[in-house]
């Protein structure tokens, strides 16, 4: 629940478990030395990461919606995670954004509004809706929750702390858990982080139906944006089936609130 040694040790140890279970219901003993070579990866990856984050900053940002973030974490944590193929993946990117910056190319031809999308993109209505944000609007999503990066980087050089380390970047770092699983403090930091960091002019909370447990931080991430002097949209959406709210709905809630603040 909180951020702390105490949470750490308890997921730590679990970690360890899990291992333990695998290796009596498999037969196969975990080879240390190879999750050490993967972690190794897995940190240059990361780092990679980072650096392609500083890159977004700029403005106009190299990069919309459609390279960054859903990319990143899938290489990152799933596709080719802890591998010299995912090292590659990851300068390749580094590459095209740093000619984007260099050029001040970004995704369209005059960026207008700097989008922080708080949540997973609406995914079974992607193609729908943010095109057109972009097209229409001049706005760019710059950040979303899956691109964020708090990361670990894990320390192979110690086992013990190399599980303590990878307890920090399951439990404190992954987007969604990292947020929903404590405090509203959790959801607070990295509004104010990014928005900072990534000159944000609107924050988007999506209020996906299937995100329950952040509704209560609702009014808390709206006073730290009026703090911040920063618009914030609730939208109230299903990510998935756009039956809850269609993408026509949503496209007009948007036009409103940025014709309401004077943007675009």
């Amino acid at each position: 629940y909180y951020m702390d040694e105490r949470s750490l040790g308890y997921f730590g140890a679990e970690l360890r478990k899990m291992t333990k279970f695998i290796e009596k219901h498999t037969g196969r003993k975990l080879d240390i030395d190879k999750l050490k070579e993967a972690l190794e990866y897995s940190n240059q990856m990361f780092e990679l990461w980072d650096e392609y984050n500083q890159l977004r900053r700029s403005v106009p940002s190299p990069h919309g919606w459609g390279i960054g973030a859903p990319q990143c974490f899938s290489q990152a944590w799933c596709y080719e995670a802890g591998t010299p193929q995912g090292v590659d993946w990851f300068k390749k990117l580094v590459e095209m954004a740093e000619l984007n910056v260099k050029n001040g190319v970004g995704p369209v031809p005059e960026e207008k509004i700097r989008l922080f999308w708080f949540d997973l993109l609406p995914y079974g209505w992607v193609f729908e809706f943010l095109p057109w944000l972009e097209e229409e609007w001049g706005a760019v999503l710059v950040m979303d929750m899956f691109g964020n990066y708090p990361y670990t980087m894990i320390d192979t050089s110690n086992e013990e702390q190399m599980w303590k380390d990878l307890a920090k970047r399951n439990l404190f770092d992954s987007p969604m858990v990292r947020q929903a699983r404590g405090v509203a403090e959790n959801f607070a930091s990295d509004i104010n982080r990014i928005v900072k960091d990534f000159k944000i002019d609107v924050v988007i909370w999506p209020g996906h139906m299937g995100h329950k447990d952040g509704s209560a931080s609702v009014g808390i991430m709206r006073e730290t944006c009026r703090d911040l002097n920063v618009p914030f949209v609730h939208l109230g959406i299903d990510l998935f089936d756009k039956r809850y709210s269609t993408p026509d709905q949503v496209k007009d809630k948007m036009s409103q609130f940025f014709r309401a603040m004077g943007l675009g």
